[in-house]
């Protein structure tokens, strides 16, 4: 059944890149067809990034599919600290989308430097959840050693500033 989902989908054009076949049945949300695709993939595939620099991870996160980033999030080599054009990291896009769920799973993934690397506008994994209110994301972050509670975004606020 499957299959003929992604023929319906895909046609019968296995020239496409992976990628875009993951990241049609990403957009239709067809999870099951995603999830298929994803076990068949390797990292770098599922590591490439398309339009706007978005990682097949990027999207599961902005489409809030949770089943889709644990099968990324468990797949050996699969990158979660990449940014877009847009200088946002999945971690990011989960947050922004308000999923706390799919945050903490992230957050567990994450390194020190990943969680304080300034993205889009300057801001941490910290800066997004407070302006987000993700009480038990900020909870989690500021439990973890060596978080950045005092780097200031591009309009001069720190984290605590944004929490206040």
């Amino acid at each position: 059944m499957i299959n003929s989902d992604i023929n319906n989908i895909f046609g019968n054009d296995y020239n496409n890149p992976v990628y875009n076949k993951i990241e049609n049945a990403i957009l239709n949300d067809k999870i099951d067809i995603a999830i298929q695709l994803i076990q068949q993939s390797t990292a770098e595939q599922l590591n490439t990034q398309g339009r706007g620099g978005k990682t097949v991870l990027h999207l599961a996160c902005e489409k809030r599919l949770k089943s889709v980033v644990q099968e990324l999030l468990g797949k050996t080599g699969v990158k979660h600290g990449i940014r877009d054009v847009t200088n946002n990291s999945p971690l990011d896009i989960a947050i922004l989308s308000g999923d706390e769920n799919t945050v903490l799973q992230l957050v567990k993934k994450s390194t020190i430097e990943q969680l304080n690397t300034q993205g889009k506008g300057g801001k941490t994994t910290l800066h997004l959840a407070c302006e987000k209110g993700l009480k038990e994301v900020i909870k989690k972050l500021l439990d973890i050693q060596g978080i950045e509670l005092y780097s200031e975004d591009d309009d001069e606020n720190n984290p605590l500033d944004i929490a206040l």
